[in-house]
Order: structure tokens, then sequence, then C-alpha cells
């Protein structure tokens, strides 16, 4: 899958746009440690009744697809998905698909994201509730 893009949003909502990441930049990028940093950062805020954001980043495919990861405390993180499925009948018709997983160990997450750089959208769709 050929990516275009993509955004980092940190726990202050302030997000940053990159370049296209590579399977392998991705899977690294999820694996930096500032991501914890960045959710201990978040705990204060939480406590003092502050509004925040989890850290996450998403990628953003030519197709428009999009691979969000955030991140959770503990090791673990979820995504969400979201893709157009075109249908062909009588007129062409493009139906927007979104998923999300339960948390788990980013390790399964990154796994997920590897089905992203893939292409295989159901895969994708089932990811989060048969592997959680």
């Amino acid at each position: 899958m050929e990516v275009t893009s993509h955004f980092i949003q940190h726990a202050d909502f302030s997000s940053s746009e990159g370049e296209p990441l590579t399977h392998e930049e991705a899977s690294r990028l999820m694996r930096q440690p500032h991501w914890e940093e960045e959710l201990a950062q978040c705990k204060p805020e939480d406590e003092a009744g502050e509004t925040w954001c989890h850290p996450n980043f998403s990628i953003i495919a030519e197709d428009g697809s999009r691979f969000q990861v955030v991140f959770l405390p503990e090791g673990k993180a979820y995504f969400t998905y979201a893709f157009k499925e075109k249908w062909v009948s009588f007129l062409p018709f493009a139906n927007t698909r979104f998923q999300s997983s339960p948390p788990m160990a980013r390790e399964k997450v990154e796994k997920a994201l590897g089905c992203f750089y893939a292409g295989e959208h159901g895969r994708l769709m089932e990811w989060g509730y048969e592997k959680a």
C-alpha cells in the first residue's frame, strides 16, 4: 500500500504532519520510548480534571485509508482503521468502513499495522476482536 503521509498527535492536542513512512519506519515509531514519557505527563492533567488526549499517530494511504495507533499505559494500545469500500452494481458506490480494536499489547497492534501496509482490509476489519 502506498502511504502518503503520517500525523502525530500529542496529549496536549498539538499535532505535526510528517513524510510518508515505510512499514519498517512506522514499526520503529511504535516502539519509541517517548510514548511512555508522554503518557506519564498525562497523569497529572487527568488528576487535575484537565482535558487531554492519548498520544497517537495516523498513517494515511493514497487510497484514503487511515490507520491510527492510540497509545495506552502499561505497554498497551489500540488501533482504529478506516477505508472506502467500493461497490460496483448499476451505479458505483463507496462506503467508508471503520474498525476500532479493543486495548491490546502493542506488539499485536504492530502486527495489525503490517496488515495495513499489505492492504489486507478484510483482516483488519476482523483483527481487533479475533486477535485481542
